[in-house]
């Protein structure tokens, strides 16, 4: 069977080898979920939509066995993600560049230079501000 769906009347996974999906947006609808995105089959794309349910939250790894990282980000990627998020909780651009240090030390004392740690530091440095 796996032979069948490997060759060239099927998948033709010799000259196409890779499947991709490329999700673009997740909607509520119902009780379910709609995944719109972008499928790559055999060497063509085409939008598609998946109605969906959740079962739950496991690992990837444990269910599928598979891993995802993302790459972290340079300092210069990182820091301009931090002035947008300031600029969101209504910053200037005085003070977005007198955090650029602080949101540094920020992302070592966590160990990363992520979106998520970005975000984390322009709302406490919001806050502080605000407060």
């Amino acid at each position: 069977r796996d032979k069948h769906l490997l060759g060239p009347d099927f998948f033709n996974a010799k000259e196409y080898p890779t499947i991709s999906f490329e999700s673009s947006k997740i909607e509520r609808a119902g009780d379910k979920y709609r995944v719109h995105g972008t499928l790559e089959l055999r060497g063509t794309k085409k939008d598609v939509v998946f109605d969906v349910m959740h079962n739950g939250t496991a690992k990837l790894s444990d269910r599928f066995g598979l891993w995802i990282s993302f790459y972290p980000f340079s300092q210069a990627e990182y820091l301009a993600i931090t002035a947008q998020w300031l600029r969101h909780f209504g910053l200037d651009e005085a003070a977005i560049a007198a955090a650029r240090q602080d949101a540094l030390v920020w992302a070592l004392e966590r160990g990363s230079r992520s979106g998520r740690v970005a975000y984390q530091f322009a709302r406490d440095r919001a806050g502080r501000l605000d407060g």
